[in-house]
């Protein structure tokens, strides 16, 4: 009997150490801010990368002028205005066709409906290409 609750209780103790690996999140990268002259906060820049290929792409998010910027490698930046949604955040650039949303810790950005890029903040150091 003292071997079948010694067994149940590791079975129990595996599971739950199991399950809470499963869940665990890698911490979430910490923005590059920049300040002007007076110590005041710009723009946040986060980079996000694609898991699957490595890419990245940096966001910039002006709360005050509801807009956020992309600084795509080797291209000029892309500023978007933020328009109404139900959950997120959604940004547009009607004069080249494009759609940024960000949810949580994850962006995508749309060519007209074609998803061109999907990345996280999320990234462990091992995950980075």
């Amino acid at each position: 009997m003292k071997i079948k609750k010694t067994i149940i209780l590791f079975v129990t103790l595996v599971i739950i150490l199991l399950t809470a690996l499963y869940f665990a999140k890698a911490p979430v990268q910490s923005p590059v801010v920049l300040e002007n002259d007076n110590s005041q906060v710009v723009e946040n820049i986060y980079t996000y990368t694609n898991l699957e290929n490595g890419q990245q792409l940096k966001v910039s998010y002006d709360n005050t002028n509801n807009t956020a910027t992309i600084y795509p490698d080797g291209l000029d930046k892309v500023v978007f205005n933020a328009t109404t949604t139900g959950s997120g955040a959604r940004y547009s650039n009607d004069e080249q066709g494009l759609i940024l949303w960000n949810k949580g810790d994850e962006v995508s950005l749309f060519l007209r409906d074609s998803l061109i890029f999907t990345g996280t903040t999320n990234v462990l150091d091992d995950q980075k290409k």
